[in-house]
């Protein structure tokens, strides 16, 4: 699973859930991914870089206003 699909899922689970729900990342995307031994440093860089998203802290995240847009809209 390359970076934009994980990007995507994780936007897939903010979907329906209300503005300004935190997720943990880096478990989500081992979740998302299906491997607990995942190193996700390079999708966490790709995920902030994507602009969807805020970072709270180093492992927690919320949807920017573009990312929840996005996400909403997705079918």
């Amino acid at each position: 699973m390359n970076n934009e699909e994980i990007t995507h899922e994780l936007l897939l689970k903010f979907k329906g859930i209300k503005m300004g729900a935190k997720i943990p990342l880096a478990e989500q995307i081992k979740d998302i991914v299906g491997d607990p031994k995942f190193d996700t440093t390079e999708a966490i860089q790709y995920i902030e870089d994507s602009g969807y998203f805020v970072f709270l802290n180093s492992n927690v995240v919320t949807l920017s206003d573009d990312g929840f847009e996005y996400a909403n809209r997705m079918h």
